[in-house]
């Protein structure tokens, strides 16, 4: 009767360890904590923020106190700065750490050029050059940054210095995008527009050439280019003051005409196509 009891005996302790593994809900549940560190402070701040902001904007909202609506809007007003502020203050500590790039994103995506802003600009600039997803972060800058030189300097290097195909992709595309809102412009020098021109189009075709498979969106960077360099060429005769460039077309009754047919005329123009 011995090897019986002994071979029962084995399996119960095999039996035991095994089921109390399941038993056991926070062995089960899956962990929801932040992660651990430098990321997991920038995401509680973050998260932080999103919640207070949707807080205060509720009771905004409901509100019927002028003054107490007043204090409210203040507060809502206060917070993003000092949200920014905290977030510095970490990035400040830890200036190399790829995690700060997230918090120093918060800080420059309103585009509003304040102290705190162009504190984090710098910082991306000695730190983040190299760091991936700093180009698109960069592009998302091109048409709301206004210190313009700073901008630049930091496209022109992460376009030579990120070893991340796609951040140097779309450093190129940022650099031929904003080259062509100066090319553009109105009042601008014919100087500038000129050199202009021809950084919007190197960039552009270097884009087009190097880096035509990098996704963007819903399509490629290289048909994105294509698109800036044939809106590009046409953006000199299109200039206010230019001699308008002659359209072929059919009149509602379908009559062929030409734009030229109405030479010295006010003529009002709308383009509209269908499926």
């Amino acid at each position: 009767m011995m090897k019986p009891t002994l071979l029962a005996g084995a399996v119960l302790l095999i039996a035991v360890p095994w089921g109390a593994g399941f038993d056991d809900p926070k062995k089960l549940q899956p962990s929801t904590k932040e992660p651990a560190g430098l990321a997991g402070q920038i995401n509680g701040l973050q998260k932080d923020f999103q919640k207070k902001q949707e807080e205060l904007s509720k009771k905004i909202s409901v509100s019927k106190d002028p003054a107490e609506r007043s204090n409210l809007n203040k507060e809502y007003q206060e917070l993003r700065p000092a949200t920014e502020k905290q977030l510095l203050e970490l990035v400040r500590n830890n200036p190399k750490d790829t995690a700060t790039l997230k918090a120093l994103e918060f800080v420059v995506e309103q585009g509003d050029n304040g102290k705190n802003a162009k504190e984090a600009m710098k910082l991306i600039a000695d730190h983040h050059i190299r760091t991936a997803g700093v180009g698109a972060l960069a592009l998302g800058l091109i048409y709301n940054w206004r210190d313009e030189a700073t901008l630049k300097g930091i496209l022109r290097d992460v376009s030579m210095q990120n070893p991340n195909r796609d951040d140097r992709a779309k450093a190129f595309f940022a650099i031929g995008l904003k080259a062509k809102q100066v090319a553009a412009a109105e009042g601008v020098a014919e100087s500038e527009r000129n050199k202009a021109f021809a950084e919007s189009t190197e960039a552009l075709e270097t884009l087009e050439k190097k880096y035509p498979d990098v996704t963007y969106g819903d399509t490629t960077l290289g048909s994105r280019a294509k698109g800036q360099l044939a809106g590009l060429k046409n953006a000199a005769n299109l200039m206010v003051g230019k001699k308008a460039p002659d359209i072929v077309g059919e009149d509602l009754d379908g009559t062929a005409f030409m734009l030229s047919d109405y030479r010295g005329k006010v003529v009002y123009l709308t383009f509209w196509s269908h499926g």
